[in-house]
């Protein structure tokens, strides 16, 4: 059995329509963390970004919307464990990116877990 073969009989490539979906996902996440890190560099070095508020306004419900997939996966790793490590870094992250993201675009209705 061919790598492509093992891989469609486990849903990995059933079809173009549904591999297409996954990559605009996958595109859309990480478009939203590129606007992300970019507001974080504007913050702390006063680098330019780009991005306009609707782009900064999409980014950040992106971003809201990765973080309860992260929190179930920090509830069920292991204390002290590197995934529960790198878990905590990347839920911090993204609520210092979500918060700059709020405070430049004005709503200072900063996110709270």
């Amino acid at each position: 059995m061919t790598r492509e073969e093992g891989a469609s009989q486990y849903g990995r490539h059933s079809g173009n329509r549904q591999n297409g979906v996954h990559s605009i996902l996958i595109e859309k996440r990480l478009h939203a963390m590129k606007i992300g890190l970019a507001v974080l560099e504007h913050v702390w070095n006063r680098q330019s970004h780009p991005n306009g508020q609707e782009a900064l306004s999409k980014a950040r419900d992106v971003l809201v919307g990765l973080i309860p997939s992260i929190e179930k996966a920090y509830a069920n790793s292991k204390s002290a464990s590197p995934q529960r490590t790198l878990l905590e870094r990347r839920l911090k992250s993204l609520e210092l990116a979500i918060q700059a993201i709020n405070e430049h675009c004005g709503e200072y209705d900063v996110f709270k877990r």
